[in-house]
């Protein structure tokens, strides 16, 4: 998920909840394609630097890492 800085802290934090709390279900529905916090963080690029505050509150809690 991308989205621009000034995006609401709490907004995004609940919105990247919401989808990893439901990845199975995407997983489901998407004929096997995974998500999730740590799947997330695992695929793409990420340092706390270029993630939105919100989206690393969550991130952090769950214990996901970043960058590397």
């Amino acid at each position: 998920m991308a989205c621009l800085d000034v995006a609401d802290e709490k907004i995004v934090y609940e919105f990247v909840k919401f989808l990893d709390e439901n990845a199975a279900e995407y997983t489901r529905r998407t004929v096997g394609n995974p998500m999730g916090a740590a799947f997330m963080a695992s695929r793409f690029y990420m340092t706390e630097q270029n993630v939105h505050p919100g989206a690393l509150r969550y991130y952090k809690e769950k214990g996901v890492r970043i960058g590397g």
